[in-house]
């Protein structure tokens, strides 16, 4: 009868053997990104799913995104959008970062964070456009696991107040926080 502990010591193991290249990678998970395991992903997709964050959300951290990836895979967050026969995010996610790889190296004979930005941009429209080659696009089509993909990295991009604050979303209840020179954010006329 299995206790579990198997599993247990299994994915011990493998989160230990985690290490990808790269300072601030290799910084982010030794330390176990600070706040947990990653439990979703393996090296190779937690690299090829920080290039592609780096590409869908210019300026911000990759691997912070990541971590919040790891965290809101197969959570609920939104409005569900899953088609009839396709996986659920546990099983989309690594497979869309496959075919990532798949659509890089029939394009370029690379790895998808081993190229160029215009590259990486090429290969993640063709993905968004339903066009990508590969055979993992056989299996789920290159768009939808796109969207699904972006709209997740959207709610991470979007979970922290500092990015509410930034578009308009989120403002002080107090009307003394406000600056004077401030326009009402309701105006009346």
């Amino acid at each position: 009868m299995d206790d579990g502990s198997t599993n247990s010591k299994e994915n011990k193991k493998e989160s230990q053997d985690r290490i990808a290249s790269g300072s601030d990678m290799e910084q982010r998970v030794r330390s176990h990104f600070s706040r947990y395991t990653l439990t979703h992903y393996t090296v190779t997709e937690l690299i090829t799913m920080a290039s592609a964050i780096e590409r869908m959300a210019p300026g911000k951290n990759p691997m912070d995104l990541a971590g919040f990836m790891d965290w809101a895979t197969g959570r609920l967050l939104g409005r569900l959008e899953q088609l009839p026969g396709m996986p659920n995010e546990s099983e989309l996610f690594p497979l869309g970062l496959m075919g990532i790889n798949e659509t890089s190296k029939n394009y370029y004979g690379s790895q998808f964070h081993e190229l160029a930005p215009a590259q990486r941009d090429v290969v993640l429209r063709s993905i968004e456009d339903g066009v990508a080659p590969g055979s993992i696009w056989q299996r789920i089509p290159s768009d939808y696991f796109y969207r699904r993909f972006y709209t997740k990295v959207l709610h991470g991009l979007f979970a922290e107040q500092k990015e509410w604050t930034r578009i308009g979303i989120l403002r002080s209840a107090d009307p003394t926080d406000r600056k004077r020179s401030a326009q009402p954010f309701l105006q009346i006329t």
